[in-house]
This record gives C-alpha cells, structure tokens and sequence, in this order.
C-alpha cells in the first residue's frame, strides 16, 4: 500500500473506459484524513489537475461530524449537495441550509435523488 504524498500525479490517475473521465480513488481510509486535505500537497494536486482537466469533481463525505467539505471548498467554484428522498434525515438539510445562511457554502445546488412521484407530485418524507 502506497504512502500518502509518495506517489506522482500521473500514478494515482485511472484513466475509464469513457473517454475524458479520469479518476482518482481515495485508497484506503488514512489514519489523519482531515489533516491531509489541508496540507498543501492538496491545494498543489488541485492546481496539476487544473493544468490538464476542464473540470475537477470533488466527492467528499456527507454533512456530518467531520469537516472535510469545509477545508475542501476552498477549492470549488459549485457545490452540489446530494440527497435521497425517504433517506437523509431533515436534519442534515437543516445543516445544509445553516451552512448556506452563515456564507460558509458558496454557489449551492441541491440535487434530490430518488424521488417518487406520489399523486399529489413530488413529495420528501424524512428517512
């Protein structure tokens, strides 16, 4: 298993089967994950990955306890906030929208997924 920070940019990039989809896998989970994003060493990979790609996406974990977002959207120009109908609990969205409100998030889309057509329309019941 690789070291963090050991391996070039050209090594940790797959490149897919679809043509112009390049990846980067998280590896396995590192013992200081919130340390990582904010070292330099990530705002240098994102400015590589501006040398070579139109546009970079960003999967981090969902609002919770851990504040990976937060460091990481520094580096973002939009943030797409990904819920499931009849599954994310209000509560995050009420996280979500605190974030929104005190400014901390910029540029926010939320995209519902999995949504159900009932006859009334669209419905989000809490999960």
């Amino acid at each position: 298993m690789p070291i963090c920070g050991t391996n070039s940019v050209q090594d940790i990039i797959h490149v897919t089967v679809t043509k112009g989809l390049d990846v980067i896998t998280s590896g396995p989970i590192p013992p200081n994950p919130l340390d990582l994003v904010g070292l330099p060493k990530m705002e240098q990979l994102i400015n590589s990955l501006k040398q070579t790609y139109d546009v970079i996406i960003i999967d981090s974990p969902p609002i919770g306890p851990v504040s990976e977002y937060i460091i990481l959207m520094k580096y973002t120009n939009a943030n797409i906030c990904v819920v499931r109908s009849n599954y994310t609990n209000r509560n995050h969205l009420e996280k979500i929208n605190k974030l929104y409100d005190d400014k901390k998030i910029k540029n926010l889309s939320v995209l519902l997924n999995d949504a159900r057509i009932s006859q009334n329309g669209y419905s989000y019941a809490e999960g």
